[in-house]
């Protein structure tokens, strides 16, 4: 599975791929995703991979963190096309498929192809 997070800002918008286990939110210049914001506290938020599902951490800071406009009590597993809101930054949380194209022996289409 591929999973993005799409950020979307008035000036533009950006994305970053998540790989896991963790990503960590925040000002300090020590997260993966620096939000430069005065809401924002130094460690506010985490993106945890856990088993094969995302979650979002609300790592207790005041503004908290929000999933489709309701606020993370702690924890809350993500699903494709979520919107979280962090401070004033939106991010949409994106899951796709990924896609593996290998034309070695033992391939499906090895047997579509013979039969042309």
């Amino acid at each position: 599975m591929i999973r993005k997070l799409l950020f979307l800002d008035p000036a533009g918008s950006w994305q970053v791929l998540f790989e896991g286990p963790r990503l960590g939110f925040g000002r300090d210049e020590g997260k993966a995703v620096v939000l430069d914001e005065p809401q924002i506290g130094q460690r506010h938020a985490m993106l945890e991979l856990r088993g094969d599902e995302a979650w979002i951490v609300d790592l207790g800071c005041a503004g908290g963190v929000l999933r489709n406009g309701i606020p993370v009590n702690g924890c809350s597993m993500l699903s494709n096309r979520d919107v979280l809101r962090i401070g004033t930054s939106k991010i949409r949380f994106l899951e796709e498929p990924e896609v593996r194209r290998d034309d070695g022996p033992g391939n499906p289409l090895d047997e579509i192809r013979s039969l042309h």
